[in-house]
């Protein structure tokens, strides 16, 4: 195993989004409850929007909720129409907030997340 810094600690860190999450932070601060939506050509586009603003919230210390839609639909993976404008919708939320939005999606049953931590791996 070679010494020094893993590959992904070598790749710049995204900045293309903190000036939108500075405004945002500014205009709603966080748990709002605000959506705010931005148009962005193709849906690649967005979607790399989605990680960048996902990517630069953690650099602020807050959660973000990000996603794509199309025609008011939320839009992945097979896009029917992958060229048109598609919306990138965010929120931001404070680190606490998110947590707790979580554990009342979950119904406090660490069965019903997603991603589940207390499972056991192997």
């Amino acid at each position: 195993m070679s010494a020094g810094r893993h590959p992904f600690k070598a790749t710049p860190r995204d900045t293309r989004a903190h000036k939108l999450i500075e405004w945002y932070l500014g205009e709603y601060g966080t748990d709002s409850q605000h959506e705010h939506t931005v148009k962005i050509r193709a849906h690649d586009n967005a979607n790399e929007a989605r990680l960048s603003v996902r990517r630069g919230a953690s650099h602020y210390g807050v959660s973000a909720a990000a996603w794509v839609c199309r025609d008011g639909e939320q839009c992945a993976g097979d896009c029917p129409d992958p060229d048109a404008v598609h919306d990138l919708t965010f929120s931001l939320h404070s680190k606490g907030e998110a947590r707790r939005h979580v554990a009342r999606q979950a119904g406090g049953n660490s069965g019903n997340l997603k991603y589940n931590p207390f499972a056991k791996r192997g």
